[in-house]
């Protein structure tokens, strides 16, 4: 196994995920139990698999309650 280590942007739909800003629990739980669980997988559409795991180091624009 090898370890890449790659600074990234996310995008995702955060009205999906959490309902956008409006809710501050969910947010809060998308950032913690989600995000920065360790449990992430990368997924490549152009080989149709698994590439591996992905774990967040560090959030610098996500704005939160929590």
């Amino acid at each position: 196994m090898k370890t890449l280590h790659l600074k990234i942007d996310l995008t995702y739909d955060d009205e999906t995920m959490h309902n956008g800003d409006s809710n501050i629990e969910a947010k809060g739980w998308f950032k913690k139990d989600v995000l920065l669980n360790g449990d992430l997988t990368l997924f490549s559409k152009e080989i149709g698999d698994d590439i591996g795991t992905v774990q967040v180091m560090s959030i610098t624009t996500f704005k939160d309650e929590s």
